[in-house]
């Protein structure tokens, strides 16, 4: 019963931990693609302008915006695909690291 309840508590922490990492980002859309995945899903990759810094270096770059459906639930993807450079978005987003590159994938648009 303790390890049961240990599990669910940690589990829990760690639940919270990677909600509590969500950012809100307020940006400009550079290029809007519209892509599909191995299953036939259609997911939105926008590409972003950010300012990085680094050991007191500071410069402009740009990542990638992964927006993906949510289920069934595809408004995410529709509203993405609306989008055009230089529009301006704000967003709830994820940063994430794969293979050495960052992106951010896009939990919520704010309207």
């Amino acid at each position: 019963m303790r390890k049961t309840l240990s599990v669910l508590l940690a589990i829990f922490v760690l639940i919270f931990a990677v909600n509590a990492m969500a950012e809100v980002i307020e940006t400009t859309v550079n290029e809007v693609v519209v892509k599909t995945d191995k299953n036939g899903k259609e997911y939105v990759r926008l590409i972003i302008p950010i300012t990085k810094s680094e050991s007191g270096i500071t410069w402009d770059d740009t990542v990638p915006a992964m927006v993906f459906s949510n289920g069934e639930d595809t408004s995410l993807v529709e509203y993405a695909k609306t989008l055009k450079p230089g529009d301006k978005i704000r967003c709830a987003v994820k940063k994430r690291i794969y293979q050495g590159s960052e992106y951010f994938t896009i939990l919520k648009f704010a309207e």
